[in-house]
C-alpha cells in the first residue's frame, strides 16, 4: 500500500536546488496502457491496474485474475542499479526478521531477476520492480496507539535497523534532504521559507540545541544503512482484536547510510504526533527499539535533539512546499500537527528527556546519580539533624500514609482540625512526638488538577512522594543537615502547594552539585534569607509553617534531595506519577540517610507478580480474577476503586457497594456497634428487631415476616426450604441462565452454573423455561412475549400435575443478571405467578442483585411487573459489602415453616450487620439514591441507545435505572454475539480507568450496575470514553 503522508516525507528538489550535480528529477513517463503489456511480457501476469501516488517514481496497483495484489514501481532514471539492489537487499533482510508478508516481497521476472530495465516513450531508461502488496491501514489512520502498540512499533523499528545496518554496500553518492547527517545544512538553507516568526524561533532554538549537543558526539555515533522513513503512512496496521500486533512497513525508497540512531528518531517523531504525552510515546517506542537493537549511552544523549531535528525538517521543507503549492490543503493540515508538537516540545527540558530515554533503556536515569551516591555513602554519619536533635526511634512514628492505609482513608475529605486530631491521637497511641511520612510512598490525597498528568491511558495522577515529611507542631525549628548556599526561595501559596519554600545548593570537592528543598515553612523565613547566603550545617533555617500559610496542609516539613533543578525556580515537583517513578527517584534520591532515618522510612512497592503467586499458592484455582492484567485494588471511595499506585477507577459493575465504597457513615456505624455488642438472635435486643421492622415496612403489607441470613446464597437456599416445607413438594421451576447462589442447592436450581463449564446439568426436580429474552429469545414480540413465556411456566405446571406432583416454587430474578441484564417482558411475572399459584406452588422473587432501588422506578424490581411475591430474597447491596442477607415472606408461610425444626443462623441477624443494614437504608433516603438511579440511569440509557445509530456493533440497550445491559453483535441480521469485541471494550475501558465486565450466554453483554452514588458527571465520562473506544479501528 502506498499513500501520501500528511507530512511530506519524500525527497524534495526545488528548482534551484542541485546536490552533487544531480539532474532535474522528472517522473517516468508511463501510463496504465503502457504497463499492462509490460506486466504480461516480463512477469507473465494479466492484471487490472490503477496508478497510485508517487513523487519521484511511477507506481501502479495491480491485481491478477486470482485476486492477488501487487505494486509495480518504475523508478526515476536517476536511481542507480546499485542503490536499487541495496533496497532489494534491505527488503529481503527485513522479511527474514519480521513476520512473513509484513514488508514488500519482490516478485521476480520471468528470468528470475528482481529488477527489469524498461524504456519510456521519451527514450529514458528506467528500472522496474514488482512486489507483493502489503495489507493494512496506515498508522496515521489507525487507533488506538496504545502502550503495546508503541512498544510493538519500536520493536519493528529496532528489528529493521538490525536487518539493514550492516548491508555490505558503500554509502550512496547522492545526498537526500532528509538525511540526518545533513540536517544542519538543510535547515540553514530552507529556514527562510518559514514566515511565522514564532515558528522560526522554535526551529532555530531546536537547531542550536542539536548543534551544541552533536558537536562532541558526532564522530562517536554509529553509522550504517537505515530505512530512514518510519512515517505514519509507511507503517501499516492490520486492525484486529487481540494483544498480538500485526504491523507492516513499506517504501524502502529513502534508504540511506546515516546515523543508526536516526531510525528511532524518525519513528519517534511520527509516533509523538497528537499524543497526550509525546515523551511517553517516544519512551515506549524507544524501549521496544532498544530490546531489538540496543542503543548506546552517547546515542541516547543526542536522541531528543535529533527527534526535534526531524520534526523541524518536516516543518521547514513543508513550509517550502506550501509556498510552491498554496492550494494544497493537505499540507496545511500536516503542518498544523507538526507545529503543535514542536510547540509542546519547547516546554520539555532536554536533560529530562535524556534521563527518561536512559531509563527506558534500563540505564540509571540521572547521569549525576553515580557520583552523588558515592559521595553520599562516604558522607554517612556527618549530617546534622533536621530538628536539631537526632531522631529518637522511641519518640518517632513512621506513618503509613499510603493509599491503602486507614490514616489516609480517615483523613481525606475532612477538616484540617479533624485531620490533626486523628494524627495526634495516633502519635499519642504510639507514644511519639514526631511523625515521619515515607519516601516513594504512594498517596491518594493529591487531589487537585495540578497533580494530574495526561498519558496514553488517560489521566494519570501523580501519587509517588519524592521526599520525606516530618510532622511536628507549627513553629518547630528546622535545621540544615549539611552546609549549603541559599539558591532559591519562594512562597508557593496555591492550595496544596508547598507554601514558603527554600532550596539550598550544595557543592563538595568530592561530589556533584546537588540541592535540598524544604517545603511548608513559615513565611517569616522568606524575609530573613538572601540568595547566595551561606548556611552552615546544623544551623537553623526556618520554622514549620501553620496550615494557613503552608499550602493548606497539616504542619510538617517536606525535605527532598534534588540532583537536577532543570528550569524550576522556587518550586519543584515533590510528587511523581507512577510511570515516572524510576526517573524521578534517580533525580531525587532517598533522603533517609541524610535525616538519620532507617529503611523503614522508605516505602516498599507491592510486587504484582509476587502477590499473584502468593494468591495462587493459597487460593483455589476456581477463584477467578478480572482482566488480562489484574488490578491491585487497595481501597474504595464512593464510586471509585483505587489501585496500589493511587489511580482511581470508575466502578461501573459493583452493585454490592450499594451506597458507595467505604461510605463514612457505614464505617462509623460498623465501628460504633462493634464497640457495643455483636452476638446472635437468641437474645432480645432492639437493634435486629428494629432493622427487621424497617425492612418489612418497605414491602407490600402481606410481606411482613423476616429471616436474617448472611448472604444472597443463604437467602435463596432458605427460601427453597421454606417453599418445600410449606408445599410439601420439591420440584422447582427456573429460567434458563438463571443464577441464585453458590451453594450446592443453589447450583442445582441455577442453569447458569449447572449447564455451564464443570456443571452436570439439572437434577430431575428442576424444570427450566426459555429465558424471557425479547432481543434474541424464543418469543420477541413485546405485545405477546410475556404471555407466551408465562405459558411455558404453565406447561411445566401441567406436566407436574400429570405426574401427580405440584411445583414447590417458581424462582425468578426480577431482572435477569447472568442472563445478560435482561428485563422481563410485560405481564410475564403476573401471568406466571397465576399459573404457579393455581397449581399449588409459591412464587419467589430473587432481588439479590436488583433490589434496594436499583431499578430507579421502584424500591423493588418485582414492582416493575405489578406483582406481590410469596417470598423475596435479598443480599449483595443490603449491607454495602458486609455479609448480610434476608428472606421476606408472609406470616402464614413463616408459620408453616415453624414445624418443630428450629431455624438458627449463627451470624444471621447479628447486631453489627443489622446496624449496617439500617445505615444503608438511611443513606439511601438521605442522599436520594433511588431517584438518582432513575434520573441518571434513564439519561444514560437514552444516550447509549443513541449510540446505536453510529455503531452497528451495538445490537440492544436494555434495563432500568442502574441495571443496564449493552449487547454487542457482529451482524444486525443474524444477531450473532460479539464476545471478542465485548472483551476488547472491557479491556480498553479498563485502560481508560473505567471498570466494566461482560455477561450473558454469549458473553457479549456489557453490564452496568454501579454503586448508587454514580452521578451525572460519571455518566458523561463513561459515555465519552465508551464512544471513543467503540470508534477504534479493531472494532470497525
Amino acid at each position: 500500500m502506498l499513500n501520501n503522508p500528511p507530512i511530506n516525507h519524500k525527497t524534495i528538489y526545488p528548482a534551484n536546488y542541485v546536490k552533487n550535480n544531480m539532474p532535474e528529477l522528472k517522473r517516468p513517463v508511463f501510463t496504465v496502457q503502457d504497463v499492462i503489456p509490460l506486466l504480461e511480457e516480463r512477469y507473465g501476469l494479466c492484471c487490472t491496474l490503477e496508478e497510485i501516488p508517487g513523487e519521484r517514481d511511477r507506481n501502479f496497483l495491480a491485481q491478477d485474475k486470482n485476486g492477488k495484489t501487487y505494486v509495480l514501481k518504475i523508478s526515476n532514471s536517476c536511481e542507480t542499479l546499485e542503490f536499487l539492489q541495496v533496497q532489494n537487499d534491505g527488503l529481503e533482510r527485513s522479511a527474514m526478521l519480521l513476520k512473513n508478508g509484513r514488508v514488500p516481497k519482490v516478485f521476480p521476472n520471468k528470468n528470475g531477476d528482481s529488477l527489469s530495465k524498461v524504456m519510456s516513450e521519451d527514450g529514458d531508461q528506467h528500472w522496474m520492480r514488482l512486489v507483493y502488496y502489503v495489507d493494512g491501514m496506515p498508522m496515521a489512520e489507525y487507533s488506538p496507539h496504545t502502550r503495546d502498540f508503541l512498544l510493538g512499533l519500536g520493536s519493528m523499528c529496532g528489528t529493521v535497523t538490525k536487518a539493514l545496518h550492516d548491508i555490505p554496500a558503500p554509502p550512496p553518492s547522492r545526498m537526500l534532504l532528509w538525511e540526518m547527517h545533513n540536517v544542519q545544512e538543510t535547515l540553514e538553507e530552507y529556514m527562510p521559507w518559514i514566515k511565522d516568526k514564532k515558528l522560526l524561533g522554535w526551529v532555530k532554538t531546536s537547531l542550536d540545541l542539536y548543534s551544541r549537543t552533536i558537536e562532541p558526539l558526532e564522530s562517536k555515533l554509529r553509522r550504517g544503512w537505515i530505512h530512514n522513513d518510519f512515517n505514519d503512512y509507511n507503517v501499516l496496521v492490520v486492525p484486529k482484536i487481540g494483544r498480538n500486533l500485526d504491523l507492516g512497513l513499506i517504501d524502502f525508497g529513502d534508504m540511506t547510510h546515516s546515523y543508526l540512531l536516526a531510525e528511532s528518531a524518525v519513528a519517534c517523531t511520527y509516533a509523538m504526533l497528537d499524543k497526550p504525552d509525546p515523551l511517553e510515546a517516544a519512551a515506549l517506542l524507544i524501549h521496544g527499539f532498544h530490546q531489538h537493537f540496543p542503543l548506546e549511552e552517547k546515542e541516547l544523549e543526542i536522541l531528543f535533539p535529533m527527534i526535534m531535528m526531524r520534526l523541524c525538517l518536516s516543518i521547514t521543507l513543508g513550509a517550502f512546499q506550501q509556498q510552491n503549492d498554496p492550494e494544497n490543503e493537505y499540507l496545511g493540515i500536516s503542518q498544523k500537527r507538526a507545529r503543535e508538537l514542536l510547540e509542546r516540545l519547547q516546554e520539555v527540558n532536554p536533560r529530562y528527556a535524556h534521563y527518561l530515554f536512559r531509563n527506558t533503556c534500563n540505564l540509571e536515569a540521572c547521569t549525576a546519580s553515580f557520583e552523588f551516591l558515592n559521595w553520599y555513602h562516604n558522607a554517612e554519619g556527618s549530617f546534622h539533624s533536621l530538628l536539631g536533635e537526632t531522631f529518637n526511634p522511641e519518640k518517632t512514628a513512621v506513618l503509613d500514609l499510603s493509599v491503602g492505609s486507614f490514616l489516609s482513608a480517615k483523613t481525606e475529605g475532612v477538616s484540617l482540625e479533624k485531620q490533626q486530631n486523628i494524627l495526634d491521637e495516633y502519635l499519642l497511641e504510639k507514644n511519639a512526638e514526631f511523625g515521619v511520612g515515607k519516601y516513594t510512598e504512594t498517596r491518594s490525597f493529591y487531589a487537585s488538577k495540578e497533580f494530574l498528568n495526561n498519558s496514553i491511558d488517560g489521566e494519570e495522577k501523580r501519587t509517588i512522594h519524592l521526599g520525606i515529611d516530618v510532622f511536628a507542631p507549627s513553629g518547630t525549628s528546622i535545621y540544615v543537615p549539611i552546609k549549603g548556599v541559599v539558591h532559591q526561595f519562594q512562597d508557593n501559596h496555591n492550595k496544596l502547594d508547598y507554601g514558603p519554600t527554600v532550596i539550598l545548593r550544595h557543592k563538595f570537592a568530592d561530589g556533584p552539585v546537588f540541592y535540598t528543598l524544604y517545603g511548608h515553612l513559615d513565611a517569616e523565613c522568606l524575609k530573613q534569607l538572601k540568595i547566595g547566603q551561606n548556611i552552615s550545617g546544623g544551623m537553623p533555617l526556618a520554622k514549620i509553617g501553620n496550615s494557613n500559610e503552608n499550602g493548606g496542609w497539616l504542619p510538617h516539613v517536606h525535605f527532598q534531595i534534588i540532583l537536577d533543578l532543570f528550569d524550576y525556580d522556587g518550586n519543584y515537583p515533590g510528587v511523581a506519577s507512577p510511570s515516572g517513578k524510576k526517573v524521578w527517584c534517580s533525580i531525587c534520591p532517598d533522603p533517609s540517610m541524610m535525616l538519620g532515618l532507617g529503611s523503614e522510612s522508605t516505602a516498599e512497592e507491592i510486587d504484582s507478580g509476587k502477590l499473584l503467586n502468593r494468591r495462587r499458592n493459597v487460593f483455589g484455582q476456581s477463584l477467578s480474577l478480572s482482566y488480562q492484567e489484574p488490578l491491585i485494588i487497595v481501597r474504595g471511595q464512593g464510586q471509585s476503586l483505587i489501585d496500589s499506585k493511587g489511580q482511581f477507577y470508575l466502578d461501573c459493575v459493583n452493585n454490592v457497594a450499594h451506597v458507595g465504597h467505604s461510605h463514612p457513615d457505614i464505617a462509623k456505624a460498623q465501628s460504633n456497634q462493634a464497640y457495643v455488642l455483636n452476638t446472635n438472635t437468641r437474645y432480645l435486643n432492639p437493634v435486629n428487631i428494629e432493622y427487621a421492622e424497617r425492612l418489612c415496612a418497605l414491602f407490600p403489607e402481606s410481606l411482613d415476616t423476616c429471616f436474617l441470613v448472611c448472604s444472597g446464597s443463604e437467602a435463596n437456599e432458605l427460601a427453597m426450604r421454606i417453599a418445600s416445607t410449606f408445599s410439601g413438594q420439591k420440584d422447582m421451576i427456573v429460567l434458563e441462565e438463571g443464577y441464585h447462589g453458590n451453594t450446592k442447592a443453589n447450583i442445582e436450581i441455577s442453569p447458569y452454573k449447572h449447564d455451564g463449564p464443570g456443571g452436570k446439568g439439572a437434577p430431575e426436580w428442576v424444570h427450566k423455561i426459555p429465558m424471557p429474552y425479547l432481543y434474541r429469545g424464543l418469543y420477541r414480540d413485546p405485545e405477546t412475549a410475556g404471555k407466551l413465556y408465562a405459558d411455558e411456566v404453565e406447561k411445566i405446571c401441567v406436566k407436574l400435575f400429570g405426574q401427580g406432583k405440584k411445583p414447590a416454587a417458581f424462582i425468578c430474578e426480577s431482572m435477569l443478571g447472568c442472563g445478560g441484564h435482561v428485563p422481563l417482558p410485560d405481564g410475564f411475572l403476573k401471568q406466571s405467578y397465576q399459573h404457579v399459584r393455581q397449581h399449588g406452588g409459591l412464587c419467589i422473587a430473587d432481588e439479590v442483585q436488583v433490589g434496594f432501588g436499583r431499578a430507579g422506578k421502584h424500591f423493588w424490581s418485582f414492582e416493575l411487573q405489578d406483582v406481590v411475591p410469596d417470598i423475596v430474597t435479598l443480599g449483595k447491596p443490603i449491607g454495602n459489602g458486609h455479609p448480610l442477607g434476608a428472606v421476606i415472606t408472609t406470616r402464614k408461610i413463616a408459620n408453616a415453616f415453624a414445624n418443630g425444626m428450629e431455624y438458627f443462623n449463627t451470624f444471621g441477624g447479628n447486631h453489627v450487620s443489622c446496624t449496617l443494614g439500617m445505615a444503608v437504608l438511611d443513606i439511601m433516603e438521605n442522599e436520594g439514591l433511588r431517584q438518582n438511579a432513575l434520573e441518571t440511569g434513564s439519561w444514560l440509557k437514552d444516550k447509549l441507545e443513541a449510540l446505536k445509530e453510529s455503531f452497528p456493533l451495538i445490537g440492544d440497550v436494555r434495563g432500568e435505572g442502574f441495571f443496564l445491559g449493552v449487547e454487542l453483535i457482529i451482524d444486525p441480521e443474524t444477531r450473532e454475539p460479539a464476545p471478542l469485541q465485548a472483551d476488547y471494550v472491557v479491556e480498553r475501558m479498563k485502560s481508560r480507568k473505567i471498570l466494566l465486565s461482560t455477561e450473558g450466554p454469549g458473553h457479549n453483554v456489557l453490564k452496568f450496575k454501579p454503586p448508587m452514588v454514580f452521578n451525572q458527571r460519571d455518566a458523561q465520562h463513561l459515555l465519552a470514553e465508551l464512544e471513543q473506544v467503540l470508534g477504534e479501528s479493531p472494532l470497525q
